[in-house]
This record gives structure tokens, C-alpha cells and sequence, in this order.
């Protein structure tokens, strides 16, 4: 992934989009190159939907802890399901722009359990 591709943290609670976006190379911006689109207090369509639409798929899926769920937003604000990921779900920009998703949950101590 180089300067041809970003991602851009957000505000899990709102999906408000943070100010700041990176390139694969943690190069960071606060437009989009192409357009000057500025990312600052923008939030992402229909993000209670999609929230409340990936809770509805995870029901049927109770024994997968952490999943990744592709979902994208149609011009109408439909929600559609794109794919779900297992083993690699973006945990690692996640983590190094906001901190440790799993804070709190004992995982700290999993080794500990032998």
C-alpha cells in the first residue's frame, strides 16, 4: 500500500471521521489529494444503520468473537453487505491511532492460562 491508498480513522461511538487520514506509508493528511475534500467533522452515511446492521449478522454468528465486517452505503443510505473477515480485519491501524481495542477484557493474561 503506498500513496495511491489511505485510511482514515474514526470516532466509533459517532462516525465522525478524525482530521487526519494516512497513506501506506503513515505519510498523514487532512484532504483528500484529488479534491481538497477535508475530513474533519464529516461523519460516514448511515453509520447507526450499518452499526446496527452488522450486530443484526453477528447474532447469527455467536461463536466468532472478532470479525471484520465490509459493508458500503448506496446512494439512497441502503446498507449492503459486502464480505466478513476472520483472520484479518484492520485491528492493527485500529490500535495505532486510537489505542487497544480490547482494552479491559483480561486478553493481556490469555498466556497466563495454560
Amino acid at each position: 500500500m503506498g500513496d495511491a491508498t489511505m485510511k482514515i480513522p474514526y470516532d466509533i461511538n459517532s462516525g465522525k471521521l478524525y482530521k487526519d487520514a494516512y497513506f501506506g506509508t503513515w505519510k498523514s493528511t487532512k484532504i483528500l489529494p484529488d479534491s481538497n475534500f477535508a475530513f474533519a467533522d464529516k461523519v460516514l452515511p448511515s453509520f447507526d444503520n450499518c452499526i446496527a446492521e452488522v450486530k443484526r449478522m453477528h447474532g447469527n454468528m455467536p461463536f466468532a468473537r472478532c470479525l471484520g465486517w465490509d459493508l458500503i452505503v448506496d446512494d439512497n443510505n441502503n446498507v449492503a453487505f459486502i464480505e466478513v473477515n476472520g483472520g484479518h480485519n484492520g485491528i492493527r491501524f485500529t490500535e495505532a491511532v486510537q489505542g487497544p481495542c480490547f482494552k479491559g477484557l483480561g486478553w493481556e493474561n490469555l498466556h497466563k492460562l495454560n
